[in-house]
């Protein structure tokens, strides 16, 4: 029906508003039947309340980069570590889920060769990857559920990213910093 109102250099001035009298109701009300969707389908895919307990980080990222490694390796691509001494108060289950995501997006985003870095320090942790970057299109949508810049990609798991650290009360950013790497950096 877009298309339709799109191709219509050949028609008069009547037909075109007949055309989009007739299109745009049943536009707007497909599009909000899917809205409507869409927020039902989130209110399913709920996160259980996180179990607060201390959690090692260094210990967390170790064994999440040693679970990586294989697919990493396989890609060419370098897990490298930098830990200093991290615990945080918060739920490891879903602190996994986050480190899992976001290797798995920065391994995505290398392709092939490349460098993923997790860090972390005090109270905070980061992933790191000098893949290709953030466009800065995709900026301001990147934790927007059903978002995806990745042809086969659901939206998901930044959403649930998002979700996890909110519920810790963390404060997070995830962009390509001036140096040319992206960065998910969480402060708990």
């Amino acid at each position: 029906m877009l298309q339709s109102l799109i191709d219509t250099d050949d028609l008069d001035d009547i037909k075109f508003r007949e055309i989009v009298s007739d299109y745009l109701p049943l536009i707007e009300e497909r599009g909000e039947s899917l809205n409507d969707f869409m927020r039902r389908f989130a209110d399913v895919v709920r996160l259980p309340d996180p179990k607060f307990e201390k959690v090692d980080l260094v210990e967390l990222l170790e064994k999440q980069a040693t679970i990586a490694k294989p697919v990493c390796d396989a890609a060419r691509v370098e897990l490298k570590l930098l830990l200093k001494s991290a615990k945080v108060l918060g739920d490891q289950a879903l602190i996994q889920q986050v480190v899992i995501n976001a290797i798995a997006n920065a391994r995505e985003s290398i392709g092939e060769g490349g460098i993923i870095q997790l860090s972390c320090e005090g109270q905070s942790f980061s992933v790191a990857d000098n893949g290709p970057g953030i466009t800065e299109t995709s900026q301001n949508e990147i934790f927007t559920p059903f978002f995806s810049t990745k042809p086969t990609g659901q939206g998901i798991g930044l959403t649930l990213t998002r979700d996890v650290l909110e519920r810790h009360g963390a404060s997070y950013s995830l962009m390509t910093e001036e140096d040319g790497w992206t960065r998910l950096r969480v402060v708990f």
